[in-house]
């Protein structure tokens, strides 16, 4: 919010206070950002029907807006466009619920669960795709433009992996590693099957059995609506890694995770959904080599063996493999690691915000151009 705002001169944020996960880990305050508190979040069932209590704050013709930029999916964002009426509006969708895999077995959901959450999610795409008709459309991975048909839909990658915190050169290979000196693993994520969390920690076991010292350190926090943890080091222990595999929990983004990163030996993310996830930009800017899967918008920019190792989904052996290939192959550690790290180089904060900020300014001076060349002119700022 405050690069962004550097680039457009202010930003008010529409935000639901405090979240249940209390995660919250960073203070935004005037004179770049004010933030507006629309109270506590509503559940899904009460969104998909109407607004509520979380529009009684929400008065951006009052608050000065220019143009309205909403980060999507949210419940909310049928109601958000409706409310700002002629106002110029982007969405920025990062997800699609409808096509998001969930693991109902993992969970001990009931069916009917999965099938109300699927019919309620295809309901929101329908009132999405209406709702942004008028709206600027970005996306952060290809597939998501298929959400929006006979469109064009730009992609615009979001970043927190900030220039400063890039390391000066990418990790070269240690003959050690894996030997002598224990391999270190890093996954960050929630604690979610789609994360490919017990895929990761079977590949620790089939390491160990190759005679790889191996550990894995996770980083992440419980969603608190899904609590998995149990379940996740249930699975752990079946697989006999209990001593090797380390729950860190939430770590803030900035320094303290970017030590975290650069203490890591490879980063493992192998995923099986995604749209674009910033963790593996956050590792590649930490030099590290990276182990992820071909899924949502990741093949858009990773290739096999340049950027990154893109193992198949859903497979504990393929990540294995795909880290072992590091560990025995120099060449392509080194390779890897400098190919990610020059990839991190390009997709920096302050150049995602940069472009955006230029994209949202172009949409909204062609949308107030096109609605009346006698509209008063609003006042300097952005809104999400």
């Amino acid at each position: 919010m405050e690069e962004l705002a550097k680039h457009v001169g202010r930003v008010t944020f529409y935000l639901h206070g405090q979240s249940q996960a209390s995660i919250e880990d960073f203070t935004l305050s005037e004179p770049l950002v004010r933030c507006v508190d629309l109270g506590p979040r509503p559940r899904l069932r009460k969104t998909m029907l109407g607004p509520g209590r979380s529009f009684t704050s929400f008065r951006p013709h009052e608050d000065g807006i220019d143009l309205m930029l909403i980060r999507g999916p949210t419940p909310l964002l049928p109601h958000l466009v409706k409310a700002c009426g002629h106002m110029p509006v982007a969405l920025h969708i990062v997800a699609d619920y409808v096509s998001a895999e969930r693991d109902p077995e993992a969970r001990e959901w009931p069916w009917w669960r999965d099938a109300l959450l699927g019919l309620a999610f295809r309901m929101y795409q329908r009132q999405q795709r209406r709702a942004s008709q008028k709206a600027l459309v970005l996306v952060n991975a290809p597939h998501l433009r298929e959400l929006f048909p006979g469109r064009e839909v730009p992609i615009v990658i979001e970043s927190t992996l900030t220039q400063d915190s890039i390391v000066a050169e990418p990790r070269r290979k240690d003959a050690k590693l894996g030997d002598t000196r224990p391999l270190r693993l890093l996954l960050a994520g929630r604690i979610v099957p789609e994360k490919g969390l017990w895929e990761a920690a079977e590949a620790v076991r089939l390491l160990v059995d190759l005679g790889y010292d191996t550990v894995l350190d996770i980083v992440g926090w419980e969603a608190p609506t899904d609590p998995l943890v149990d379940a996740f080091w249930a699975h752990v222990r079946r697989h006999d890694v209990e001593e090797r595999v380390r729950f860190i929990g939430y770590v803030p983004a900035g320094p303290q995770l970017a030590a975290i990163y650069q203490q890591a030996d490879i980063y493992v993310l192998p995923s099986r959904a995604e749209a674009f996830p910033r963790t593996i930009v956050e590792a590649m800017g930490a030099g590290i080599p990276v182990v992820t899967t071909p899924v949502g918008g990741i093949p858009r920019w990773i290739h096999h063996e340049q950027e990154a190792i893109l193992v198949e989904p859903r497979s504990a052996t393929a990540v294995a493999d795909g880290i072992r290939s590091l560990l025995e192959d120099d060449d392509l550690h080194d390779r890897v690691a400098r190919g990610g790290w020059e990839f991190a180089r390009r997709f920096t904060l302050e150049r995602a915000c940069e472009d955006l900020a230029r994209r949202l300014s172009a949409w909204s001076q062609g949308a107030r151009a096109a609605a009346t060349s006698t509209s008063a002119p609003g006042a300097e700022g952005l809104s999400a």
